[in-house]
């Protein structure tokens, strides 16, 4: 009738034993039951057979662990192995190595901890009492004891073996590396060869084109001119009348003298050549994509004034805004607008990319797009023109305005490797 009663306590009941005419044990899934008269005299060998059974449950989750990292070496080989079908496999390998490395660590303290404490732990031994007698042959602390020493010695072994093949698996790793670079290397010199052998294409087909260029400008020329002035190579016709227009007769001596003709048509020629052929080809290729050779990329990293910062975008031309989430989660914003002042910025004005975070109004990093040849500032002067843009703005403050020039300073930055020097 107190069976419910001793499954709500212990479990599913495997065993009873008599321990005495007044003392009974029963052992079920969830612990052991001693009653009788006097039981408490029990408890020591119980709490020996309680810290046996702690230390062997801490045994079995080490295994465990154990298996889990020989799972993950497992992985690092066959990464390693297909190493050439995936460019991110190094990275995932090093990853994975640390997270092993740091597991191999903890393993070894941990296991250092369980052997001191099976060495300098002391069973309770069993006294002349045929109760306590009984109990210790029924628990068996003391060969539990021996068994959880061979099972921790086992685990040594595993937990060595797994540093010497993760030793292993560095040295694999940097031949790797090593590999791979040299492969990178000579792939990059390879590109390197073909980009230099069509830039060399290229200049030869500039070259053959601007040649043709000239001769049909020339040969333009020359048409123009002798429709202009009625002019033909043979200035007579087969019944021996000029060919020259009577309006042009007050020319007639002047043409007619040996190589005006020529001279004429050259100064003609140079003319149209430079004066239309090249200010066309200039306004065709004017608006071209690659007229942005030249680009300055600043970190400035301060906070800012939002509703300032979305007055002073108001009076610009923003062409591109993009949103963006970062690893951290923050929504990064990225807005491109090209400036109009030409006086400012002492010619054609840049193209200029800001990246901030709107939740945060902080300003990351500005990009400035320009093109080299129409550019008439330096890369500081362009840095200390935005930066004063932002300061008369109110973006941000004059002490931040002063601190970002200083940081981007030249001269400053040489009169401290100056300084340097001289301690």
């Amino acid at each position: 009738e107190h069976e419910s009663e001793l499954k709500q306590v212990l479990g599913d009941t495997y065993s009873a034993h008599n321990l005495s005419d007044d003392d009974v044990m029963v052992v079920g899934r969830n612990g052991i039951l001693i009653s009788g008269r006097g039981c408490s005299r029990f408890e020591p060998l119980l709490i020996s057979y309680l810290t046996m059974i702690c230390r062997e449950r801490f045994v079995k989750y080490f295994y465990a662990r154990i298996f889990l990292m020989d799972e993950a070496l497992r992985k690092i080989r066959h990464l390693i192995d297909h190493y050439d079908e995936d460019p991110n496999s190094i990275q995932a390998v090093r990853k994975l190595m640390a997270e092993v490395s740091r597991a191999v660590i903890l393993l070894d303290e941990c296991l250092l901890y369980i052997e001191e404490s099976l060495e300098h732990c002391v069973l309770t031994g069993p006294s002349d009492e045929p109760s306590l007698k009984n109990l210790d042959s029924l628990l068996n602390s003391s060969i539990l004891h021996q068994s959880l020493k061979r099972k921790v010695a086992d685990l040594r072994k595993n937990v060595k073996g797994a540093s010497v093949e993760l030793t292993s698996i560095q040295k694999m790793t940097t031949v790797i590396s090593e590999t791979y670079q040299s492969n990178l290397v000579e792939t990059i010199q390879t590109s390197n060869h073909q980009i230099s052998e069509i830039q060399k294409n290229l200049d030869k087909s500039t070259a053959h084109v601007a040649i043709l260029q000239t001769l049909f400008g020339g040969y333009f020329v020359m048409q123009i001119f002798d429709r202009i002035f009625g002019l033909q190579y043979n200035m007579i016709d087969s019944k021996g009348a000029s060919l020259i227009p009577s309006y042009m007769d007050s020319l007639r001596k002047i043409l007619v003298i040996p190589g005006i003709v020529i001279i004429l048509t050259f100064c003609l020629w140079f003319v149209v050549h430079h004066a239309g052929f090249k200010r066309y080809f200039r306004s065709l290729t004017k608006n071209s994509l690659v007229k942005y050779n030249w680009v300055l990329r600043y970190d400035l990293n301060v906070p800012i004034s939002q509703q300032k910062l979305k007055e002073m975008l108001a009076y610009k031309y923003v062409d591109r805004e993009v949103l963006e989430r970062d690893d951290e989660g923050h929504v990064r914003k990225r807005i491109s607008y090209l400036e109009k002042d030409l006086l400012k910025w002492r010619g054609h004005p840049p193209q200029i990319e800001l990246e901030y975070n709107e939740s945060i109004h902080f300003l990351y990093k500005v990009v400035f797009l320009m093109n080299r040849d129409e550019a008439q500032l330096t890369a500081e002067d362009i840095h200390n023109i935005f930066v004063e843009d932002l300061a008369l703005s109110k973006v941000i403050s004059l002490e931040q305005s002063k601190s970002i020039i200083k940081r981007y300073s030249f001269k400053d930055q040489e009169n401290q490797q100056a300084k340097e020097k001289l301690l």
